[in-house]
């Protein structure tokens, strides 16, 4: 299973579909397609909006999610039904923080491990991974890095893999003074409206 936070014009989760052949794997691209919420970075809000002209793929296995990730991503998640142990392959190029953490919380609290690619790996996303392994007492082994520029201190395209601790929910509901608290994100940390 390939989940791609952050589409755009598809580049990416296309690369992917290639080089899968397998026929059972699923792909599922995750955006707004409206562009980034606020400013980020040198870029104003509303960067990357593709005016409704979404991605298409010539493939029945892509499934194209739009919308804000915090209102797109359980319902999704949940109809896939997965295991905690299923074998998953995350692409963040989300850009922003609060999108990073959100899908990296959702997904720590609900998988034990996955590989995961970023894009931005020094900027917010960096941040939002070491946030979340603190928070859920997660691990994160960095297999490659690439510096796509020669002012960068850090690669910015990471690859890697995300092991959390097994997931014990209590009898009737979620764990009893989890610090995860109850939205996939570390207690107190609220999600935002994210690309």
């Amino acid at each position: 299973l390939y989940l791609d936070f952050g589409v755009w014009r598809g580049q990416s989760m296309q690369s992917w579909l290639e080089l899968n052949a397998n026929p059972a794997s699923r792909f599922f691209g995750f955006d707004s397609f409206s562009g980034l919420p606020h400013s980020w970075r040198s870029r104003p809000a509303g960067h990357f909006d593709v005016s409704g002209q979404m991605p298409q793929f010539n493939d029945s296995r892509a499934t194209i999610v739009p919308g804000w990730f915090n209102e797109t991503l359980p319902k999704t998640f949940a109809d896939l039904e997965l295991g905690e142990d299923a074998t998953l392959l995350v692409h963040i190029d989300a850009d922003l923080y609060s999108s990073a953490l959100y899908c990296l919380g959702f997904l720590a609290e609900r998988t034990r491990r996955f590989h995961v690619m970023f894009d931005e790996f020094g900027a917010g996303e960096g941040r939002a991974l070491r946030d979340v392994c603190e928070a859920w007492g997660a691990q994160f082994h960095p297999l490659l890095g690439v510096k796509r520029t020669s002012y960068s201190t850090v690669p910015t395209r990471t690859f890697g893999e995300f092991i959390g601790r097994p997931i014990q929910p209590a009898e009737n509901g979620p764990p009893q003074n989890d610090p995860r608290g109850t939205a996939g994100l570390p207690t107190g940390t609220a999600p935002v409206r994210s690309k």
